[in-house]
């Protein structure tokens, strides 16, 4: 029986995970109540306090056991991350230093979560449904918001715009407000910054509407129809490709049998895709003159801008550390793996893409059955093999990150359970 107690810190650390990964929400929170606004750090001080708590409240039960060995493999990797930031600060300067803490803030509560057993299971179906009840109004939200052309929530605050690219006009996009009388479009993206972060949330119930086992046809079938509609109005080109390809590999379980481990090859093979794509955007700069006859022209700008900003990269310590090159909406660096690099470096690069593939491979896709198809729940495990496809032509390493620590919570004991 779950313990009510550590049942309910877990939903509380689910509830910060999910809204901070939303970006703006509580920026967007903070406008509309006007209160004393609260930023994504703060709320990521709250959510490591609470995990904190969790991992002593449990240890008081003798609920948990530390495995020492990942204990001290992962402060080994902790260390080597924060060497990599020195070096970053040594060549750069720290003025990052904020900005740093919420890109890669959701490190620590992973690195905290990987390293607790968990002897009491957490109910899965229960988590799933809160998580449900939290994004499937936000999907409401969204389609209104693009249907009906009002944002229906602050979008400014203190005389700055909080929200990204939530406008498109003519085959651009923009976070200006006055987009809107020229007849903009509004991409979807209910409390979040843009359409992209609402498009990778509406993924994962689109997924679990396809692959989940602990939910009625009837339930799985509105949430089908609804994440479909609501992925449409984002108006956001990878979320659409991601959206097919859900489809394409639900087609493929259901005609060929397919094992776990080549699950796992999957995902580092669609990760290696996303990593070649910065040896190809020479190619794709040149392809730009053929697709931008069909009035594409964000995507002749976007990797014209990749081909550019990888030109800076032109020295040992650049390659090694970065260049504290943020994306923004000055910055249109829409790679999440170009992203990694001209920031922080080939080395941190490399050790994040590496963890992402461990815990897919250790904890998310590490059912009990030899093959997928034999009645195991692939909710997370296929929705995740959409970050790299994603992540090739957009940046969203940090919102995938928290829905990680979901995942690592729901799997680190349960292995796939019912």
């Amino acid at each position: 029986m779950e313990n009510r107690s550590v049942g309910l810190i877990n939903y509380i650390i689910i509830l910060l995970a999910i809204t901070i990964s939303f970006n703006s929400f509580w920026a967007i929170t903070s406008a509309f109540t006007g209160v004393m606004r609260i930023s994504n750090n703060i709320a990521l001080l709250a959510l490591i306090t609470v995990i904190l708590i969790d991992i002593v409240n449990e240890q008081v039960r003798n609920k948990v056991f530390f495995n020492y060995r990942r204990m001290l493999l992962s402060i080994l990797f902790l260390a080597f991350i924060i060497l990599l930031f020195v070096m970053n600060f040594i060549f750069n300067g720290t003025v990052t230093i904020g900005n740093d803490i919420a890109t890669y803030g959701w490190l620590i509560p992973i690195l905290l979560l990987v390293n607790i057993i968990r002897s009491a299971d957490i109910n899965i179906k229960r988590v799933e449904c809160f998580l449900l009840w939290l994004v499937v109004p936000q999907l409401i939200l969204g389609v209104l918001q693009h249907y009906m052309k009002r944002t229906f929530i602050p979008i400014v605050s203190g005389g700055k715009t909080i929200v990204n690219t939530i406008f498109f006009l003519n085959g651009a996009s923009s976070n200006d407000p006055n987009y809107l009388n020229f007849g903009a479009q509004i991409r979807a993206f209910g409390m979040t910054d843009s359409g992209l972060t609402l498009g990778v949330w509406a993924l994962l119930v689109f997924s679990i509407s396809l692959f989940s086992k602990r939910f009625t046809k009837k339930v799985r079938v509105f949430l089908f129809i609804f994440s479909s509609i609501a992925i449409f109005a984002t108006l956001t080109r990878n979320i659409y490709i991601a959206y097919l390809f859900l489809l394409f590999f639900k087609i493929l379980l259901t005609r060929f049998k397919i094992s776990k481990h080549l699950l796992n090859v999957v995902f580092i093979v669609l990760f290696f895709f996303s990593f070649i794509g910065v040896y190809i955007s020479s190619f794709l700069y040149v392809i730009n003159n053929y697709v931008s006859s069909f009035g594409i022209t964000t995507f002749g700008v976007r990797f014209q801008y990749l081909h550019n900003v990888l030109q800076r990269l032109s020295d040992t310590s650049s390659i090694l550390f970065g260049l504290q090159i943020k994306p923004n909406i000055n910055n249109p660096i829409d790679n999440g793996i170009i992203a990694l690099l001209v920031d922080k470096g080939v080395l941190l690069t490399a050790a994040i893409v590496l963890l992402f593939i461990y815990i897919y491979i250790k904890y998310i896709n590490n059912g009990v059955d030899a093959f997928v198809n034999d009645g195991v729940d692939l909710s997370f495990s296929s929705f995740f093999l959409t970050f790299p496809i994603v992540s090739f032509a957009n940046n969203v390493t940090t919102t995938y990150g928290y829905i990680l620590i979901i995942a690592i919570m729901l799997f680190n004991n349960n292995r796939n359970k019912l």
